[in-house]
């Protein structure tokens, strides 16, 4: 959401020449495209601006980064924050408490409902820090009234 103002609601661009299609690009690209503007080895103000604020911006890691040494995804990457993906639900705006028990019983086997276990499989491996700071992370965000 934060990049929708300028480069398109899905990345697609727009018709200023200022603000690039981000959309099909190689996930390392676009890595290595934010590290140049953090850095200030890339230069255009508005960027070198939103990603100092950002870096500011305390977000719990497993819901920006995921864990991949211990095979964690991005929350953000099915449920919202950052994409979401069908069959997954947003997170945004529920209950803290909700989140919790409901990862604390995918960890314990206790909910089995998950295709594949995949969350069972991520629940098992988070640190009840880590599933703290999700559900409370997802309980601070505003809840959606329309999702496309």
């Amino acid at each position: 959401m934060v990049c929708a103002p300028c480069h398109g609601a899905k990345g697609e661009g727009t018709n200023n020449a200022y603000f690039p299609r981000l959309a099909g690009k190689p996930a390392g690209y676009l890595t290595n495209q934010l590290f140049a503007f953090h850095t200030g080895h890339r230069h255009y103000p508005p960027m070198n601006y939103l990603l100092a604020y950002l870096a500011a911006v305390p977000l719990p890691r497993i819901v920006i980064n995921g864990a991949p040494l211990r095979n964690i995804t991005p929350c953000g990457s099915r449920h919202g924050a950052l994409d979401n993906k069908v069959g997954s639900p947003w997170l945004e705006g529920q209950s803290a408490a909700y989140i919790k028990s409901q990862l604390e019983a995918f960890a314990s086997n206790a909910r089995r409902n998950d295709i594949s276990q995949q969350m069972r499989n991520i629940a098992r491996r988070m640190t009840p820090e880590e599933i703290q700071e999700a559900a409370e992370y997802y309980a601070a965000q505003p809840s959606p009234d329309v999702r496309p």
